[in-house]
Parts: C-alpha cells; sequence; structure tokens
C-alpha cells in the first residue's frame, strides 16, 4: 500500500534497527489527514523464529476520532500468535482515539516460509461534529428589611436586595412594592417600581427607597421582583410600628387671694402617646399683675416667661412643675403654660386665680379748739382714711353730742342731717384704698362740762361698727 518508509530507534526488545512504514488517512499527507498509521517491523526475520512488531494509530487532529479500526488486509508469509489488543476477524478495534492521542498494537508473529515476510494495512475512523448549547435557568432571591419602628416625623427605610441565584443572565429585572395605606415615599408615591436591570449568576443588587407614615399603626406589605421571561420572586412580609408622642397639660390655680400674698401655679404634663416625647419644653409667661418669686423642678426665667426643659418624656407618663407669682394687683391673675417636643404638637391650658384687696380703714376724730368758752363753738374733723388694698364701700359716719352741745353746722365728704343731738351723712359710695374723707360738725358749747363727741363708722366690709370718742373742756 502507499506509505513512507522511515528507520527509528525503538525499544530495546526489538533489537537495534526497525522499518517504519506510514500512512496518512485520508489524503496520505500528514499536514490535511487525520490518522496516522504506522508499522514498526524488524529490519530482518528468523525463519521460524517468533518476533514481534508494532502498528500504531495517532489522531494527527485536535478532536476525537470515533472508532478506530486498524484492518489487516493481507499477510505474507506471517502467521499472528498473539496481538494486544486482539485481533478480531482480522481487525483491530482501537476505540476512540482524543486529540493526539495514540494507541499501539503489540503483535507477536512467525514466518515459516523463505520468502519475504510482510502485512498490508490499512483503517478507518468516524469523526463528528457535536454542536452544544449550556442550558440556563436564571432564579431570583427577593429581601425585604424595613425600619421596625418609628414616630410619624422620622423616614422608614425600606431596603430590597435581590440576587440571582440561578445560572445565566437574568433579564431586565424589576422590583415592586404596593405600600400599605398610611406609608408613602418621600415624592408622593404608594408604589415602589424599581428597574434592577441584568442580573449576572450569582449577582445581587440592593435598593432603598425612603417613606414617611401619616400617622401611627402598624404598616405591613411584601415586595416581588420578576424578569421579562416570568422569572418571579416574592419576599417575605415586613412590620413597621409607626408611633407618636401626644401631649396634653393641665393648669391648676389656687382660690381668692390678697394684693401681695404668693400665688402657686401648677402644671401637669403627660404623654398619652405610644412613643417618648423628646426635648420636652414647658413655657409659662409671667402673669400680668404679678411678679416672679420662684419655680420648682429646675424653671428658669427666660424673658418674660418661666421654662422648664424636661427632656424626653416616656409614654404614659407625667410630670408636675409649678411657679410662685406674688400678686401685685386686684383683677384676675390669670396664668397659661404651653407644652411643646419633637414631633409631636403643642399644647396649652390656663387659669386665673382672684385677686381682692384687704380693706383698712381708720378713723380719726379730733377737735379744732380745746378748751371751749361757753357761747363759743367748736368744730370736730372727721377722717377716715383707707389703709388696706381693696376698696371701702358705703362708708356712713354718725355723730353724737351731750347736752351741754347744740348742733350748729355739717359738712365735707357726703351732707350731713342732724336730729336732736344726733347727726348722720350720707354714705360714701367708695373710699379707695390710700385715699381720705373728710367730714366737719360745728356745734356751740351751752354749759360747762367735760364732754364727749362720739363718732361711729360703718362700711360694708366691716364685720363690725368703729367708734372714736373726742373729750372736749367746756368752761364759763
Amino acid at each position: 500500500e502507499d506509505g513512507e518508509t522511515r528507520t527509528v530507534v525503538v525499544p530495546s526488545d526489538y533489537g537495534p534497527e526497525y522499518v517504519v512504514t506510514a500512512l496518512a488517512l485520508p489524503t496520505g499527507d500528514r499536514a490535511t489527514s487525520a490518522l496516522l498509521i504506522e508499522q514498526i517491523m524488524p529490519r530482518e526475520i528468523r525463519r521460524n523464529m517468533p518476533y514481534d512488531y508494532q502498528i500504531r494509530a495517532t489522531n494527527l487532529t485536535n478532536r476525537t476520532l470515533n472508532e478506530v479500526t486498524v484492518i489487516g488486509e493481507t499477510m505474507t508469509n506471517m502467521e499472528i500468535i498473539s496481538s494486544t489488543p486482539p485481533m478480531s476477524r482480522g481487525d483491530w478495534e482501537l476505540g476512540d482515539l482524543g486529540a493526539g492521542q495514540s494507541k499501539v498494537i503489540e503483535i507477536r508473529a512467525r514466518s515459516a516460509g523463505s520468502d519475504d515476510a510482510g502485512a498490508c494495512i490499512t483503517a478507518n475512523y468516524n469523526s463528528t461534529i457535536c454542536a452544544t448549547a449550556p442550558v440556563v435557568d436564571p432564579a431570583l432571591e427577593l429581601v425585604k428589611e424595613a425600619t421596625a419602628s418609628a414616630t410619624v416625623c422620622d423616614d422608614i427605610v425600606l431596603r430590597y436586595t435581590v440576587r440571582n441565584s440561578g445560572t445565566g443572565i437574568a433579564e431586565r429585572v424589576r422590583i415592586m412594592d404596593e405600600l400599605p395605606r398610611g406609608l408613602k415615599t418621600a415624592s408622593g408615591a404608594t408604589t415602589v417600581n424599581i428597574p434592577v436591570g441584568d442580573l449576572a449568576e450569582g449577582q445581587s443588587k440592593t435598593f432603598e427607597v425612603v417613606t414617611k407614615a401619616d400617622g401611627t399603626g402598624t404598616y405591613s406589605s411584601m415586595a416581588n421582583a420578576e424578569t421579562d421571561n416570568d422569572v418571579t420572586a416574592a419576599s417575605s412580609q415586613t412590620r413597621t410600628v409607626g408611633s407618636q408622642a401626644v401631649l396634653g397639660i393641665v393648669a391648676e390655680c389656687e382660690g381668692t387671694r390678697f394684693t401681695g400674698a404668693n400665688v402657686d401655679f401648677d402644671y401637669t404634663i403627660r404623654n398619652t402617646g405610644d412613643a417618648a416625647a423628646t426635648n420636652t419644653v414647658v413655657r409659662a409667661p409671667i402673669p400680668a399683675g404679678g411678679t416672679f418669686v420662684s419655680a420648682t423642678n429646675g424653671g428658669a426665667v427666660v424673658g418674660n416667661a418661666v421654662v422648664w426643659n424636661i427632656g424626653s418624656l416616656a409614654a404614659d407618663a407625667s410630670r408636675t412643675v409649678s411657679m410662685k407669682i406674688r400678686a401685685t394687683q386686684i383683677g384676675d391673675l390669670r396664668g397659661s403654660a404651653t407644652v411643646s417636643a419633637d414631633c409631636a404638637e403643642s399644647k396649652t391650658d390656663g387659669c386665673s386665680t382672684p385677686i381682692t384687696g384687704i380693706p383698712a380703714v381708720l378713723l380719726e376724730v379730733v377737735d379744732a379748739e380745746d378748751p371751749i368758752e361757753v357761747g363759743g363753738t367748736v368744730t370736730y374733723v372727721i377722717t377716715a382714711t383707707n389703709q388696706g388694698s381693696a376698696n371701702d364701700t358705703n362708708v356712713t359716719i354718725e355723730c353724737s353730742w351731750p347736752t351741754q352741745l347744740e348742733f350748729v353746722s355739717a359738712d365735707g365728704a357726703t351732707r350731713g342731717t342732724a336730729n336732736g343731738r344726733n347727726l348722720s351723712f350720707a354714705p360714701l359710695g367708695i373710699l379707695a384704698p390710700g385715699q381720705s374723707a373728710t367730714w366737719r360738725v360745728t356745734l356751740r358749747a351751752t354749759a360747762t362740762g367735760d364732754i364727749r363727741f362720739a363718732t361711729t363708722m360703718d362700711t360694708d366690709e366691716l364685720t363690725g361698727d368703729v367708734r372714736e370718742t373726742e373729750a372736749t373742756r367746756l368752761y364759763e
């Protein structure tokens, strides 16, 4: 058969020299062929003596050759004693040859005749082209996290993490979340729609959305992720508790007090909400008609008000603060206070303490001259002075004298009316604090004696009459 012969050096078991015959299939050119078959024969063979030789099959390609078979077409003066692999019906089946792989057929033979010994062989094989494509199965995992608790003023952060837990690329992924009622994004939206884009195998992306709650309560929802090819995932349901501080204040005042007295104003604040009220402050203006004396619980005067910095007031907690004010004028002494805190509606309450004056009237009666000669006249000056802090009302003056005196005239703050040895002045409606009223009674001496001129004063505020007498010596 066509082929090429070359001399090679082989293992010493085969002797010093061998003859190699090669065949490149299918073109005869190694550069363009797939399989090289080589026979390695001894250069000389002794008659009737066993000898060894090889057939070598080599894959010249970079792909697998399938079902390679070496075919012994003719054997001349050659008896095959044995071979590895064994010969079957004149053929050697080598199976598959990988790219560049060689397989060797080890043969033991004997030549009985005197003619040249030789073997003519060929080979065949199957060569297949296989096309494969990887099968991918993208899958999504979605984890949603949310702020566990927040006030209505705090941000509620929703965090979404989506991951491609499958194989291949998850294309055009998006996250969607229908927010619960009362929860909105910073832009006022009630739904979340996040275009994630493509996710490579094993890749994950995280997104955060800031929301706020309209009021208190529990906000729960679950999110979904999907691709254009209907790969979907759902998160577990998150739960956020929305809370709020709710402030209240109650003002308590004392009953009626007099001017100059100290008056206590108590303010009780309470947090009836379900969240702590932070930076809690109570501010109470100093009431008109009073001056600041003192305050409890660290209250201090700031400007024209008393301020208490309470700090944090826990849910369902209360605190009472007080201030002491000195009343400086008559009327209603009204105090009020406002409580405020972060993220809470301010509340105000107030109350009044009636402030009254203390009526204190002084009665003085003096004679202008003393002693008085019979036939002369004496004038008694009657003065009522309000030494208190409240009006004296309906001031009434009544006078009486002994038989040694007779009525001449009367004048003063109100009109006087004489009746025998008695005189009554019309009531004076109001005698204000610090004011005085004066009346005069003139009498004539008709006989000698050490007499007493008596004056009685009464007001609406007095619980009893005030009596005053003035002694006068009458002589002849």
